[in-house]
Parts: structure tokens; C-alpha cells; sequence
């Protein structure tokens, strides 16, 4: 992978850029042997999630070391105070549309670069090579927090990006060679990140640029639109005559949606400005019981075709992304939670591990560190409470009770959100290795 040195003022305000101009390697998502191609019968590695060494896979070792200018300027974003990237992908795996979660080119773009610094985090790791790989992970939580502090879909990414990191943190804590004063500096960093962003905060800045790029993208492929206009067809006679219907009004007066979505999310923003949130989501779950109402109301006109004409069309579209604002915000406060509740089980690992160094075992109740210590460990963001703990033989079950709220135990069969320590550091190759 190159790096094109490049200037423009338009793309990151005015810094300097650097564009990635190839695509990663195949190996790079689907894993490649020394010894040749991957078999079929095999599992794919993705060599930027599971620990991996160089003698495991030594065409990848290669290319990370080929990418340590591109990591470079990762590490040195990640040093300043504010979020800077100079590097964009020269290919995004963006072009597909989520009625949830609308990939932009910018998300597309921070997924690929993202990957390169958890290739050489995971490389390290699988070295075990606590001080480089901590580096690698390090920056990727410092990205991850100044990207929270961006607006639009920077933020989920930004979110995406610390869980991700979150997890790779844990297997970090699980290699046998650490020292207390690492686990000291991995405390002192994690102290020094940046704050976590908001979903609240974001709300009203997230939602509505979303949807006027969702708008512009269902404008241009009529695919993707009836896909998620129809939500989706049922096996009936009158939502096929709605399918019908919007194939043949493919001139939608997309102006006029956009004008009136832009109206709505003004009175929107407006409560949210006033900082009272809990009464503004609830103002906005008013709103979205009218908007449904009118929603139900357009859908029906033109189903039973009392109704066909280009107008009650646009009025349909407009219900249907008015809808789906408030559905795009409570699926990020859900993934902002499971970003919070991979940060707590992070930072009570690192007590945990501290404790275990100290004492030589791990403690029969979180309450044996906060005593020893004199801290205080973070709460499960699901209920409030302590985070569920289990001493299982020689190991221990940290978890959080998950989405439905019970505490199962940290079972696996369970919604229980589960860290399990120690186990191997590195893990067993999946692929042949190098004769």
C-alpha cells in the first residue's frame, strides 16, 4: 500500500492529506498461508481481530511492516488534542444502504484505516510484545474519543471504533508476561483519553444529515429505495400495489421532502437545545406517533390507489425518513451502551489484573480490589450496579447482565455481555504455518 502525499484544502480543512491508493491485501479479511491459498474447508482468519505472529503468517508480517509510514501518521493523529486523520482510503466499502445505519464514505474510509493500526496491534499481541501492542490500541482509543466528539456518523464510528479497541485491550490483559507498573500505564492512559461522547448531545446534529444522505442516495437507486420505502413488502395485494406505485413515480419531488424533513428536525433541534433531554426524547416520541399516523394515512392512499398522484408520493417519503430519524437515534444510545459496557469491563480487567499480580490470585469479590487499592470500580451500565463476577476454578467471569437485564451468571447460552480471564494469549493458528 502507497501513500500519495497530496494537498487539499477541500478534504481535511487544509491539512495535508494522504491517500491509500490500494486496497488491502486478500489476506488482509480472509487470511493467506505461507504455504498458498486458503483451503475452502477452512475458517477465514481476520488477521486485524485474533492475535497472529509473524512466523504464523509471514506474508502479512510483511505487509504490516511495509505500512509503518501509514501507522505513523495513524500514532501522531492520535497524539493531538482533537480529531485528525490525513488519511483516506482509496476505496470504501461503502454502497449498500441499512434502513438502521446509513455507511458513509467517511465511515467506509475510517473502517479500512482503522483496520491497518488492529493488524499491528494484533501482531504485536500475538508477540507478545506488551509495550508496542498497547501503543497500537492506545491510539486506536484516542481516535476512537476524538471522533466522538465529531458530529454526523463520525460519532457512531467513533463508538464502533472504542468497542473494537475495548475488546482488543482484554485480550492484551490476558498475556502472561505483564507487569503491575504495566497495568499502572495502561490505567494512566485510559485516565488521560479524551472524553466519551454523548449519543444525547448528538442527537439532533446525527439524524438529520443522515437522513438527507440517505435521501440523496435512495434518489439515485431505485433498488435501495423501494427496499427500504416498502419495509418490506408484505405477501399481499395492496402492498404490491404500492410497489407498483413508486415504480412509477420515480420523479419524486425530492425538494420538497427534503424541505419538509429540514422543517420538522428544526422544531426538533430546538427542543433539544434547550437542554432539557428527557423532555425532549419525549416531545420527539410524540412526534413520532403523529408523523406514523400520517405515515399509515399516505401508505394506505396509495395501496387502496384512492390516491396515486406524485404529491401524496412525496408525502409518503417524507413520513417514512421522519419515522426513521428516531429509529436511527435509539439504535445509537443501544450502541453507545455497548460501547459503556465494554469500557467498564475493560477497566475493571485492569483492576482485576493488578490485583492478581499483587496477590498472586484473583480476588474472591470486586470488593477485595476497591479495598486494596482504595478505587472504585465502574458500574454496569445496564442497571447501575456492580459488573457480575464469578471465580470459576483457576479463572474468573467478569460480565454485565446485558440487554435483558437478569443476571444469568455469565453463561454463554445467556445475553450476558462476558469477559473471561485468563485464557490463551495466543491463540491457536487456524492456518498451516510457515514449513
Amino acid at each position: 500500500m502507497e501513500l500519495d502525499h497530496i494537498r487539499d484544502p477541500a478534504k481535511i480543512r487544509g491539512h495535508e492529506v494522504f491517500r491509500v491508493r490500494s486496497e488491502l491485501p486478500e489476506f488482509f479479511h480472509e487470511g493467506l498461508s505461507a504455504a498458498g491459498p486458503v483451503s475452502a474447508d477452512m475458517s477465514r482468519l481476520h488477521l486485524d481481530s485474533v492475535a497472529w505472529t509473524a512466523r504464523q503468517h509471514p506474508l502479512a508480517a510483511s505487509w504490516v511492516r511495509s505500512q509503518e509510514p501509514v501507522l505513523q501518521v495513524i500514532r501522531d493523529a492520535a497524539a493531538r488534542s482533537h480529531w485528525y486523520l490525513p488519511i483516506i482510503a482509496s476505496k470504501s466499502n461503502s454502497g449498500s444502504v441499512d434502513t438502521v445505519m446509513w455507511r458513509t464514505e467517511f465511515h467506509g474510509d475510517m473502517n479500512e484505516v482503522f483496520k491497518i493500526l488492529q493488524m499491528a496491534a494484533m501482531l504485536r499481541l500475538g508477540e507478545q510484545q506488551v509495550q508496542a501492542a498497547w501503543t497500537e490500541l492506545r491510539a486506536l482509543l484516542r481516535l476512537s474519543r476524538h471522533l466522538q466528539s465529531e458530529s454526523d456518523v463520525g460519532f457512531l464510528t467513533g463508538l464502533a471504533m472504542e468497542s473494537v479497541a475495548s475488546a482488543r485491550c482484554l485480550e492484551l490483559l490476558s498475556l502472561p508476561n505483564l507487569s503491575e507498573a504495566d497495568i499502572d500505564g495502561f490505567l494512566a492512559d485510559l485516565q488521560a483519553l479524551p472524553a466519551p461522547g454523548d449519543p444525547l448531545l448528538h442527537a439532533e446534529q446525527y439524524s438529520r444529515p443522515v437522513m438527507f444522505e440517505l435521501l440523496e442516495f435512495l434518489r439515485r437507486d431505485e433498488r435501495q429505495r423501494l427496499a427500504v420505502l416498502t419495509d418490506p413488502l408484505a405477501d399481499n395485494e395492496a402492498d404490491r400495489r404500492l410497489e407498483q406505485v413508486l415504480r412509477k413515480h420515480s420523479d419524486i419531488d425530492w425538494t420538497a421532502v427534503k424541505r419538509r424533513v429540514s422543517e420538522e428536525y428544526d422544531r426538533w433541534q430546538q427542543r433539544f437545545q434547550s437542554g432539557d433531554f428527557p423532555q425532549a426524547v419525549q416531545s420527539m416520541r410524540e412526534a413520532v406517533d403523529q408523523w406514523e399516523h400520517l405515515l399509515s394515512a399516505s401508505k394506505s392512499a396509495l395501496e387502496t390507489g384512492k390516491s396515486t398522484s406524485r404529491e401524496t408520493v412525496a408525502e409518503y417519503v417524507t413520513f417514512r425518513m421522519l419515522v426513521m430519524g428516531p429509529a436511527e437515534i435509539q439504535y445509537l444510545q443501544r450502541f453507545s451502551l455497548g460501547t459503556r459496557i465494554q469500557r467498564s469491563l475493560m477497566l475493571t480487567s485492569c483492576w482485576l489484573r493488578k490485583y492478581q499480580l499483587r496477590t498472586g490470585d484473583w480476588p474472591e469479590t470486586p470488593g477485595a480490589v476497591e479495598q486494596l487499592f482504595g478505587c472504585r470500580l465502574p458500574a454496569d451500565p445496564m442497571h447501575g450496579g456492580a459488573l457480575g463476577y464469578r471465580r470459576v476454578g483457576s479463572a474468573i467471569r467478569l460480565y454485565s447482565v446485558g440487554k435483558n437485564g437478569s443476571d444469568d451468571g455469565g453463561e454463554r447460552n445467556s445475553d450476558d455481555v462476558v469477559h473471561r480471564q485468563p485464557f490463551m494469549s495466543v491463540r491457536a493458528a487456524r492456518l498451516p504455518l510457515a514449513p
